[in-house]
């Protein structure tokens, strides 16, 4: 009886966990973080973001030093955005120096605005 439980269990247990597959799902007006880590504005390298539709926008970005007295050392980059309208779309993110086409990294993540 265990194991036929098990076996009527993990399918249902597997639809559950594969519902979400947005990294961020908001609402209309909810902000959301994304933290990039390894960021070095000292060395030109910052993290980009190309906006490619209203359906979320950018309220502010800053710059987290991991050594305050160290002026111009890496951190982290702390963007902060918001759902505009309903939607899903990709926000890509490069590190890179924006006055050259190379990209060092890329990290995309999906969003749900509900």
């Amino acid at each position: 009886m265990k194991k036929i439980a098990t076996i009527l269990f993990l399918p249902v247990a597997l639809l559950f966990v594969s519902c979400n597959d947005y990294d961020y799902d908001v609402v209309e007006d909810e902000m959301f973080v994304i933290t990039e880590e390894t960021s070095g504005p000292g060395t030109g390298y910052t993290w980009c973001w190309d906006k490619k539709d209203d359906i979320v926008d950018t309220l502010r970005r800053s710059f987290i030093p991991y050594n305050a007295e160290r002026i111009g050392g890496p951190g982290v980059e702390r963007w902060v955005f918001v759902g505009k309208r309903k939607g899903t779309t990709n926000i890509k993110m490069e590190h890179k120096q924006p006055w050259r086409s190379i990209v060092d990294e890329t990290r995309t993540y999906s969003v749900r605005v509900k």
